[in-house]
């Protein structure tokens, strides 16, 4: 599913994301949870250019078990998710 809706995104008009988020739960709490996807990057030239100008994809999972009281949530995984993908592709 593609992720709208991020400021970080915004910016990037030459970054698509897509993804997934998870969790699982043991005795009604959060044990662990994840973000799975790719990021497709099209060359700044080609943007608004169409499906043929489609560039590299990077693909990802992050995830985040609970350990020593620290809460996990899919939230945070796909915030970490996007926020190294965005240092990945930082502008040049």
């Amino acid at each position: 599913m593609q992720v709208t809706g991020e400021d970080v995104l915004k910016n990037r008009p030459d970054i698509t994301l897509y993804g997934k988020t998870g969790m699982g739960k043991a005795e009604g709490q959060v044990v662990d949870a994840w973000f799975t996807g790719f990021a497709e990057k099209i060359p700044q030239k080609e943007v608004g250019k169409g499906e043929e100008s489609r560039g590299e994809n990077v693909y990802f999972c992050v995830h985040l078990g609970k350990n020593d009281g620290r809460e996990v949530s899919s939230a945070l995984a796909k915030e970490t998710a996007i926020r190294i993908v965005m240092d990945e592709y930082k502008e040049q």
